[in-house]
């Protein structure tokens, strides 16, 4: 019942589904991973203008709409079906969250505002490491001296690292964690992008060395901030991937429909359809596990960060399986 979606969401649902239909064709997906900035900047621009996503969840006071977590989940979850290729997850799914979470101040407000406007791409530069995203393995360092802060360090697979206006770089300083904003071209900022599996995605590791930064949390504050954002971030990454599964899903179901062996539909074949059973409640379960995660955040559920580790958990295993299971379904031509 928490996620049953009333008429206002269900049409949100649909015209985000024209509209990646419609700009997010295979061949597009295709030729923009090719391409060096990995996205279409006016696309990018529609979706913050025409449907205003870029403020989907933004408060009304910086020019968003306010709509909550269980509408960015239907719309990341259209994006993954279309494997839109942009930074909106780097954007709204991490940056915008970690600033909200900040206290509120000029520089903080600005940027959000930029974010609602599809004016600015901005990232969280948090990794360092390959085996988690810890507090405790952050060990890049802030010191404030007379020109104000500046950062050293490294941080590693940074989501649109080398395209994003603004980094969110959490690093160490004399009073503990703390969340500094860094203009992407400052001087002491260096990104170096670098190749992952996923080819709709860009990444760069980001050099920071005594790189001019704005503290925007300190304390207590920004551990909350960076465990919101994480949080946060990680629900729409699941919400993604539920809806590459079920695009997969839909696949795999119509093509054993369609696809005629032995005189009858290969879908009619018990091994086909215990696959494709099998498959439906996996879809399903995770379906189950990112509403609940979304319903939440959206609620301020103390059980948050359990519930979007669970939904990444299960997202992450039945899109593997989706992938698996389509591609023997479609046999030859599956690979």
């Amino acid at each position: 019942m928490r996620m049953i979606f009333d008429a206002d969401l269900l049409q949100l649902r649909d015209a985000v589904r024209r509209f990646v239909t419609a700009t997010s064709p295979e061949v597009e997906v295709r030729r923009l991973a090719e391409s060096p900035l990995g996205y279409d900047e006016a696309v990018w621009r529609r979706m913050a203008g025409e449907l205003e996503l870029s403020g989907l969840g933004l408060p009304e006071e910086f020019g968003g709409m306010d709509a909550g977590q269980r509408a960015l989940t239907i719309v990341f979850e259209e994006q993954g079906r279309a494997l839109y290729a942009g930074p909106y997850l780097s954007t709204v799914g991490l940056a915008a969250p970690m600033l909200l979470a900040c206290p509120a101040g000029p520089e903080r407000d600005r940027y959000l505002t930029a974010i609602a406007a599809g004016e600015l791409v901005a990232t969280v530069a948090h990794a360092e490491r390959p085996d988690g995203w810890g507090l405790a393995q952050v060990a890049t360092t802030a010191a404030c001296r007379t020109a104000g802060w500046q950062l050293d360090g490294r941080k590693a697979h940074v989501l649109d690292g080398t395209h994003a206006g603004l980094l969110l770089v959490t690093a160490r300083t004399e009073r503990g964690m703390g969340i500094f904003a860094v203009e992407a071209a400052a001087p002491g900022v260096h990104a170096e992008p670098t190749a992952l599996i996923d080819l709709t995605r860009r990444y760069a590791h980001v050099s920071l060395r005594e790189a001019p930064a704005q503290l925007l949390a300190d304390g207590e504050q920004a551990r909350t901030a960076i465990t919101r954002a994480l949080d946060i971030g990680g629900i729409c990454l699941a919400a993604e991937q539920l809806g590459g599964a079920q695009c997969l899903l839909d696949m795999a179901t119509g093509y054993a429909r369609m696809r005629m062996q032995f005189g009858r539909a290969i879908g009619s074949f018990q091994a086909i359809k215990h696959m494709c059973a099998d498959l439906l409640l996996a879809v399903e379960g995770a379906r189950s596990a990112v509403y609940e995660a979304s319903w939440a955040a959206d609620e301020g559920d103390p059980g948050l960060t359990r519930a979007a580790s669970l939904a990444q958990a299960v997202t992450s295993e039945a899109y593997c399986e989706a992938a698996r299971v389509a591609i023997q379904v479609h046999g030859g031509i599956g690979f």
